[in-house]
Protein backbone atom coordinates (compact mmCIF):
# COMPACT_ATOMS: atom_id res chain seq x y z
CA UNK A 1 0.00 0.00 0.00
CA UNK A 2 1.20 3.20 -1.00
CA UNK A 3 1.05 6.42 1.00
CA UNK A 4 -1.01 6.30 4.46
CA UNK A 5 -3.64 8.90 4.25
CA UNK A 6 -6.32 5.64 3.46
CA UNK A 7 -5.15 3.64 6.06
CA UNK A 8 -8.11 2.68 8.38
CA UNK A 9 -6.73 2.09 12.00
CA UNK A 10 -7.93 -1.67 12.98
CA UNK A 11 -8.73 -2.11 17.13
CA UNK A 12 -5.93 -0.80 19.24
CA UNK A 13 -4.00 1.79 17.09
CA UNK A 14 -5.10 4.60 18.48
CA UNK A 15 -4.05 3.34 21.80
CA UNK A 16 -0.42 2.82 20.32
CA UNK A 17 -0.16 6.50 20.16
CA UNK A 18 -0.24 7.59 24.12
CA UNK A 19 2.52 4.27 24.60
CA UNK A 20 4.80 5.04 21.32
CA UNK A 21 6.35 9.00 21.11
CA UNK A 22 9.89 8.35 19.45
CA UNK A 23 12.95 6.08 19.34
CA UNK A 24 13.20 2.64 17.20
CA UNK A 25 10.05 0.45 17.06
CA UNK A 26 9.68 -2.61 14.86
CA UNK A 27 6.61 -3.58 13.60
CA UNK A 28 6.19 -7.66 13.80
CA UNK A 29 3.48 -9.93 12.40
CA UNK A 30 3.03 -12.79 9.46
CA UNK A 31 2.12 -12.33 5.88
CA UNK A 32 -0.26 -10.79 5.18
CA UNK A 33 -1.32 -9.37 8.78
CA UNK A 34 -1.38 -5.88 7.67
CA UNK A 35 1.87 -5.09 9.21
CA UNK A 36 3.25 -2.65 6.46
CA UNK A 37 -0.48 -0.88 6.70
CA UNK A 38 0.19 -0.51 10.96
CA UNK A 39 3.81 0.67 9.88
CA UNK A 40 2.82 3.48 7.45
CA UNK A 41 -0.16 4.44 9.66
CA UNK A 42 2.12 4.78 12.83
CA UNK A 43 4.59 6.71 10.80
CA UNK A 44 1.72 8.92 9.71
CA UNK A 45 0.48 9.75 12.45
CA UNK A 46 3.70 10.19 14.93
CA UNK A 47 5.40 12.53 12.25
CA UNK A 48 2.24 15.35 13.09
CA UNK A 49 3.86 15.92 16.63
CA UNK A 50 7.23 15.18 15.89
CA UNK A 51 9.90 17.27 14.00
CA UNK A 52 11.24 14.36 11.52
CA UNK A 53 10.11 10.56 11.75
CA UNK A 54 11.62 7.67 9.44
CA UNK A 55 10.19 4.21 8.07
CA UNK A 56 12.50 1.72 6.97
CA UNK A 57 11.25 -1.13 4.94
CA UNK A 58 13.08 -4.49 5.82
CA UNK A 59 11.44 -6.69 3.51
CA UNK A 60 13.46 -7.23 0.34
CA UNK A 61 10.79 -8.90 -1.49
CA UNK A 62 7.69 -6.89 -1.20
CA UNK A 63 9.18 -3.79 -1.16
CA UNK A 64 7.62 -0.59 -0.74
CA UNK A 65 10.42 2.00 -0.79
CA UNK A 66 12.45 1.47 -3.25
CA UNK A 67 13.34 -1.69 -5.27
CA UNK A 68 12.98 -5.59 -4.41
CA UNK A 69 16.58 -7.28 -3.52
CA UNK A 70 16.85 -4.05 -1.15
CA UNK A 71 16.22 -2.25 2.20
CA UNK A 72 14.96 0.96 2.01
CA UNK A 73 15.17 4.33 3.94
CA UNK A 74 12.14 6.78 3.73
CA UNK A 75 12.41 10.22 5.57
CA UNK A 76 9.40 12.24 4.08
CA UNK A 77 6.29 10.71 2.84
CA UNK A 78 4.86 9.49 1.46
CA UNK A 79 7.10 7.16 2.18
CA UNK A 80 7.58 5.99 -0.95
CA UNK A 81 11.29 7.90 -2.80
CA UNK A 82 13.98 6.03 -1.12
CA UNK A 83 16.77 8.12 1.11
CA UNK A 84 19.45 4.94 1.27
CA UNK A 85 19.03 1.34 -0.07
CA UNK A 86 20.90 -1.32 1.66
CA UNK A 87 21.75 -4.28 -1.05
CA UNK A 88 20.37 -7.84 0.05
CA UNK A 89 20.90 -9.57 -3.16
CA UNK A 90 17.48 -11.66 -2.43
CA UNK A 91 13.90 -11.69 -2.73
CA UNK A 92 13.53 -13.40 0.63
CA UNK A 93 16.04 -13.05 3.94
CA UNK A 94 16.64 -17.34 4.66
CA UNK A 95 19.86 -17.23 2.97
CA UNK A 96 20.67 -13.88 3.31
CA UNK A 97 20.03 -12.93 7.17
CA UNK A 98 23.70 -11.29 7.54
CA UNK A 99 23.01 -8.24 5.31
CA UNK A 100 19.16 -7.84 6.57
CA UNK A 101 20.42 -7.25 9.77
CA UNK A 102 23.46 -5.13 8.77
CA UNK A 103 21.44 -3.28 6.76
CA UNK A 104 18.39 -2.61 8.85
CA UNK A 105 20.73 -1.31 11.41
CA UNK A 106 22.49 1.08 9.08
CA UNK A 107 19.49 2.05 7.39
CA UNK A 108 18.15 2.81 11.13
CA UNK A 109 21.66 4.87 12.00
CA UNK A 110 21.13 6.74 8.88
CA UNK A 111 17.90 7.66 10.26
CA UNK A 112 18.69 9.13 13.72
CA UNK A 113 21.75 10.63 12.25
CA UNK A 114 19.71 12.86 9.53
CA UNK A 115 17.08 13.87 12.59
CA UNK A 116 14.65 11.33 12.91
CA UNK A 117 13.21 11.30 16.30
CA UNK A 118 11.28 7.83 15.59
CA UNK A 119 12.18 5.23 13.32
CA UNK A 120 9.30 2.82 12.35
CA UNK A 121 10.91 -0.74 11.09
CA UNK A 122 8.52 -2.67 9.13
CA UNK A 123 9.71 -5.94 8.77
CA UNK A 124 9.21 -9.25 6.42
CA UNK A 125 6.56 -11.94 7.27
CA UNK A 126 8.90 -14.21 8.11
CA UNK A 127 8.24 -15.49 11.33
CA UNK A 128 8.08 -18.81 11.68
CA UNK A 129 11.17 -21.18 12.32
CA UNK A 130 14.60 -20.81 12.99
CA UNK A 131 15.76 -18.41 10.50
CA UNK A 132 12.97 -15.92 11.68
CA UNK A 133 13.93 -16.00 15.51
CA UNK A 134 17.68 -15.54 14.65
CA UNK A 135 16.71 -12.67 11.98
CA UNK A 136 14.57 -10.60 14.58
CA UNK A 137 17.12 -11.36 17.62
CA UNK A 138 19.90 -9.39 15.85
CA UNK A 139 18.07 -7.09 13.88
CA UNK A 140 16.63 -5.91 16.91
CA UNK A 141 20.14 -5.41 18.48
CA UNK A 142 21.82 -4.31 15.84
CA UNK A 143 19.38 -1.31 15.37
CA UNK A 144 18.85 -0.70 18.17
CA UNK A 145 15.41 -1.54 18.36
CA UNK A 146 13.80 -0.45 22.20
CA UNK A 147 9.51 -0.87 21.11
CA UNK A 148 8.15 -3.90 19.31
CA UNK A 149 4.32 -3.59 18.21
CA UNK A 150 3.29 -7.03 17.37
CA UNK A 151 -0.44 -7.87 15.36
CA UNK A 152 -2.03 -10.98 16.39
CA UNK A 153 -0.08 -11.81 19.74
CA UNK A 154 -1.66 -14.08 21.88
CA UNK A 155 -4.44 -14.63 19.28
CA UNK A 156 -5.64 -11.46 18.17
CA UNK A 157 -7.01 -10.37 14.76
CA UNK A 158 -4.11 -11.21 12.02
CA UNK A 159 -3.00 -13.86 14.29
CA UNK A 160 -3.84 -16.52 11.75
CA UNK A 161 -1.31 -19.26 11.39
CA UNK A 162 1.56 -17.55 12.10
CA UNK A 163 -0.15 -16.31 15.89
CA UNK A 164 2.01 -18.56 17.89
CA UNK A 165 5.52 -17.79 15.71
CA UNK A 166 4.75 -14.51 16.75
CA UNK A 167 3.94 -14.74 20.37
CA UNK A 168 7.63 -16.74 20.12
CA UNK A 169 9.00 -13.84 18.48
CA UNK A 170 7.41 -11.51 20.73
CA UNK A 171 8.81 -13.51 24.18
CA UNK A 172 12.42 -13.85 22.85
CA UNK A 173 12.22 -9.49 22.12
CA UNK A 174 10.20 -8.67 25.22
CA UNK A 175 12.51 -10.64 27.27
CA UNK A 176 15.41 -8.23 26.98
CA UNK A 177 13.24 -5.01 28.41
CA UNK A 178 11.59 -3.63 25.33
CA UNK A 179 8.10 -2.38 25.62
CA UNK A 180 6.10 -4.24 23.92
CA UNK A 181 2.40 -4.01 22.04
CA UNK A 182 -0.22 -5.98 20.78
CA UNK A 183 -2.74 -4.51 18.41
CA UNK A 184 -5.18 -6.57 16.08
CA UNK A 185 -4.51 -7.08 12.35
CA UNK A 186 -6.37 -4.39 9.81
CA UNK A 187 -9.97 -5.95 8.73
CA UNK A 188 -8.85 -5.19 5.10
CA UNK A 189 -5.63 -7.06 5.01
CA UNK A 190 -5.33 -9.91 3.34
CA UNK A 191 -2.38 -12.17 2.01
CA UNK A 192 -1.47 -12.07 -1.27
CA UNK A 193 -1.39 -14.80 -3.77
CA UNK A 194 2.42 -16.38 -5.23
CA UNK A 195 1.12 -14.60 -8.26
CA UNK A 196 0.42 -10.87 -6.89
CA UNK A 197 3.69 -11.14 -4.74
CA UNK A 198 5.54 -11.73 -8.28
CA UNK A 199 3.44 -9.26 -10.23
CA UNK A 200 4.40 -6.72 -7.53
CA UNK A 201 7.88 -7.85 -7.61
CA UNK A 202 8.40 -7.07 -11.42
CA UNK A 203 6.15 -3.64 -11.40
CA UNK A 204 8.95 -2.15 -8.79
CA UNK A 205 11.93 -3.87 -11.22
CA UNK A 206 10.20 -2.62 -14.32
CA UNK A 207 9.73 1.00 -12.59
CA UNK A 208 13.33 0.89 -11.24
CA UNK A 209 14.83 0.53 -14.82
CA UNK A 210 12.95 3.21 -16.75
CA UNK A 211 15.62 5.17 -18.44
CA UNK A 212 18.78 2.54 -17.94
CA UNK A 213 21.51 1.90 -20.31
CA UNK A 214 24.14 0.10 -21.05
CA UNK A 215 27.26 1.22 -18.59
CA UNK A 216 30.60 -0.63 -18.84
CA UNK A 217 32.56 -1.47 -15.77
CA UNK A 218 36.31 -3.17 -14.77
CA UNK A 219 35.82 -6.72 -13.84
CA UNK A 220 37.56 -6.05 -10.74
CA UNK A 221 34.86 -4.03 -9.50
CA UNK A 222 32.36 -6.75 -9.56
CA UNK A 223 31.79 -9.17 -6.46
CA UNK A 224 30.45 -12.45 -5.98
CA UNK A 225 28.37 -13.52 -3.11
CA UNK A 226 31.28 -15.09 -0.98
CA UNK A 227 33.04 -11.21 -1.61
CA UNK A 228 35.74 -12.56 -3.70
CA UNK A 229 37.03 -9.75 -6.55
CA UNK A 230 36.70 -10.16 -9.88
CA UNK A 231 33.50 -12.28 -9.62
CA UNK A 232 32.21 -11.23 -12.87
CA UNK A 233 33.29 -14.64 -15.15
CA UNK A 234 30.72 -17.55 -15.00
CA UNK A 235 28.02 -14.82 -13.40
CA UNK A 236 24.49 -15.81 -15.53
CA UNK A 237 23.16 -13.71 -17.66
CA UNK A 238 20.42 -11.53 -16.09
CA UNK A 239 21.96 -12.04 -12.34
CA UNK A 240 21.35 -8.48 -10.59
CA UNK A 241 23.45 -6.21 -8.94
CA UNK A 242 23.92 -3.63 -6.46
CA UNK A 243 25.94 -0.82 -7.09
CA UNK A 244 27.33 0.49 -3.88
CA UNK A 245 28.89 3.28 -2.65
CA UNK A 246 31.96 4.05 -0.47
CA UNK A 247 29.57 3.47 2.71
CA UNK A 248 28.22 0.11 1.66
CA UNK A 249 24.92 1.87 0.74
CA UNK A 250 22.81 0.49 -2.43
CA UNK A 251 23.03 3.46 -5.57
CA UNK A 252 20.44 0.59 -7.56
CA UNK A 253 20.72 -2.25 -9.47
CA UNK A 254 22.24 -3.71 -12.77
CA UNK A 255 21.49 -6.55 -14.89
CA UNK A 256 24.93 -8.15 -16.09
CA UNK A 257 24.57 -8.45 -19.91
CA UNK A 258 27.88 -8.90 -21.44
CA UNK A 259 31.63 -10.25 -19.85
CA UNK A 260 34.86 -9.70 -21.38
CA UNK A 261 38.33 -9.60 -19.85
CA UNK A 262 38.71 -6.43 -19.51
CA UNK A 263 34.79 -5.44 -18.74
CA UNK A 264 31.27 -6.11 -17.74
CA UNK A 265 28.08 -4.65 -19.55
CA UNK A 266 25.45 -3.66 -17.11
CA UNK A 267 21.68 -2.70 -17.82
CA UNK A 268 21.33 -0.02 -15.72
CA UNK A 269 19.48 3.28 -14.40
CA UNK A 270 22.37 4.46 -12.19
CA UNK A 271 23.87 7.52 -13.50
CA UNK A 272 27.57 7.89 -13.26
CA UNK A 273 28.26 8.76 -9.95
CA UNK A 274 31.41 7.19 -7.90
CA UNK A 275 30.65 3.33 -7.87
CA UNK A 276 33.39 1.15 -5.08
CA UNK A 277 31.61 -1.90 -6.18
CA UNK A 278 29.34 -4.10 -7.70
CA UNK A 279 27.72 -6.59 -5.71
CA UNK A 280 26.15 -9.64 -7.31
CA UNK A 281 23.06 -11.17 -6.32
CA UNK A 282 21.24 -14.36 -6.01
CA UNK A 283 18.60 -13.64 -8.20
CA UNK A 284 17.72 -12.98 -12.50
CA UNK A 285 15.45 -10.37 -14.01
CA UNK A 286 15.37 -9.57 -17.68
CA UNK A 287 15.14 -5.76 -19.23
CA UNK A 288 10.85 -5.88 -18.95
CA UNK A 289 11.93 -6.26 -15.07
CA UNK A 290 10.68 -9.99 -15.41
CA UNK A 291 11.72 -12.47 -12.94
CA UNK A 292 13.78 -15.20 -14.84
CA UNK A 293 14.39 -18.61 -13.57
CA UNK A 294 17.55 -19.93 -11.84
CA UNK A 295 19.76 -22.95 -12.79
CA UNK A 296 17.88 -26.32 -13.76
CA UNK A 297 14.55 -24.30 -14.13
CA UNK A 298 12.51 -24.05 -17.61
CA UNK A 299 12.86 -21.16 -19.68
CA UNK A 300 8.96 -20.39 -19.33
CA UNK A 301 7.57 -18.79 -16.61
CA UNK A 302 4.92 -21.50 -15.26
CA UNK A 303 3.12 -21.12 -11.83
CA UNK A 304 4.36 -17.20 -10.14
CA UNK A 305 4.34 -18.89 -7.28
CA UNK A 306 6.56 -21.67 -7.36
CA UNK A 307 9.49 -21.50 -5.33
CA UNK A 308 7.75 -19.30 -2.85
CA UNK A 309 8.26 -19.40 0.81
CA UNK A 310 5.40 -19.64 2.86
CA UNK A 311 6.19 -17.40 6.07
CA UNK A 312 8.00 -14.42 3.96
CA UNK A 313 7.03 -12.01 1.90
CA UNK A 314 9.40 -12.12 -0.62
CA UNK A 315 10.54 -14.65 -3.26
CA UNK A 316 12.62 -17.30 -4.28
CA UNK A 317 15.96 -17.72 -2.99
CA UNK A 318 19.31 -19.19 -3.53
CA UNK A 319 21.97 -19.88 -1.30
CA UNK A 320 24.77 -20.64 -3.21
CA UNK A 321 25.55 -17.82 -4.99
CA UNK A 322 24.09 -15.63 -8.38
CA UNK A 323 20.83 -17.71 -9.60
CA UNK A 324 21.71 -19.99 -12.68
CA UNK A 325 21.11 -19.63 -16.18
CA UNK A 326 23.89 -20.08 -18.75
CA UNK A 327 26.74 -18.39 -17.03
CA UNK A 328 28.45 -15.91 -19.33
CA UNK A 329 32.50 -16.86 -20.02
CA UNK A 330 34.93 -14.36 -20.87
CA UNK A 331 34.04 -12.43 -24.25
CA UNK A 332 31.65 -15.02 -25.17
CA UNK A 333 29.69 -12.74 -26.59
CA UNK A 334 31.84 -10.70 -28.79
Amino acid sequence: MSGNGAIAPALGWHRLLAHLDRGTILVLGGQGSGKTSLARWLVGQLGRGLDRVALVDCDPGQSTIGVPGCLGLALTGPWEAPAALWFVGSTSPPGHLLPSVVGAARLAARARAAGAQAVILDTSGLVAGGAARTLHYHLAHAAEVDQVVAIGGNGGRGAGAGGAAVEALVGLLQGEGRQVERVSGSAAARDRGPGARRDHREARFAAHLQGARTRWVSPRRVFGSDWGRGAAEGLAEGTVVGFLDGEGFCLGLGIVEEVHADRVAVYTAVADVPVVRLQAGSFRIDREGRELPAAGEPESRGDAGEGEPENGRGGPDADAGASGGRPLRLAERG
